[in-house]
């Protein structure tokens, strides 16, 4: 540990120690030594910076560690659910699930390296979480792709909005739908049924049972989902080809 956060441990340390004996100064030598405390921090900020790094890292490694101690809970909605669109072999032991918003941009980024690992790996069953945090054209582009999802189509759908050229918005929807030659009508009375606002409430409350808060977010899985050996981890954010397809090496091992 460097020298000056050493010095800003001891700092903090030592002012906590003058904040429980407080009545053992007087005025003065508070004052005087609040006032050497802050002289140090207005001349050496990047000790601030480091400190906040490193307490973002930690909480960050917490909340990995957290949802990883849910995902064994939740298995069977998170891999075995038959209302959530599957892309890629639909009775493969190899999981790949995504929990996705249509207005994120590393969604779309992640589309890419998604479709290649379906075509190269025929083993993946890639199963779509749709969790439209952003709202408004976020909400209906998802209820639109699980009604799709009932008239055969997920998969064409779900491509078509990703790789529509952002803002996403109610024209551009309903645009894809005519493209697909699917019923517009039939489509929008799909989009608003109790069962598609249900599967959205599921995938919410499964989400903050787990602990996701944002996307893309990615629960990895392999093996029979029955048994101890079943092997299963999250991997938060956008990855490469080969850094998700390594991931995915490793549960089948």
């Amino acid at each position: 540990m460097k020298l000056k956060q050493i010095i800003f441990l001891l700092s903090i340390l030592f002012s906590m120690q003058i904040v429980m004996a407080a009545n053992n100064f007087t005025k003065g030598q508070r004052k005087e030594i609040q006032s050497i405390i802050h002289d140090y921090l207005l001349t050496s900020p990047e000790v601030l910076i480091e400190a906040s790094k490193s307490l973002q890292e930690k909480q960050k490694k917490e909340m990995l560690a957290k949802i990883q101690a849910e995902i064994p809970k939740y298995k069977k909605e998170i891999f075995t659910s038959t209302t959530s669109p599957v892309i890629g072999n639909t009775k493969g032991t190899v999981y790949l699930v995504e929990f996705l918003d249509y207005a994120c941009g590393y969604c779309r980024r992640m589309h890419k390296v998604v479709s290649k690992l379906v075509s190269s790996n025929k083993s993946v069953k890639v199963i779509l979480k749709e969790f439209p945090i952003f709202g408004g054209s976020s909400d209906r582009a998802a209820r639109m792709a699980l009604a799709a999802n009932k008239y055969g189509k997920y998969a064409s759908f779900h491509k078509e909005l990703l790789q529509t050229e952002p803002p996403l918005d109610d024209d551009k929807i309903d645009s894809i739908t005519r493209k697909l030659k699917l019923d517009l009508g039939k489509m929008n009375r799909m989009a608003d049924s109790a069962e598609i606002t249900r599967e959205l409430k599921n995938t919410l409350e499964l989400a903050k049972s787990v602990g996701i808060m944002g996307t893309p977010a990615f629960i990895i899985g392999g093996g029979d989902i029955n048994t101890p050996g079943f092997k299963s981890f999250f991997v938060p954010g956008s990855l490469t080809y080969e850094e998700l397809n390594k991931l995915l090496n490793k549960v089948t091992k």
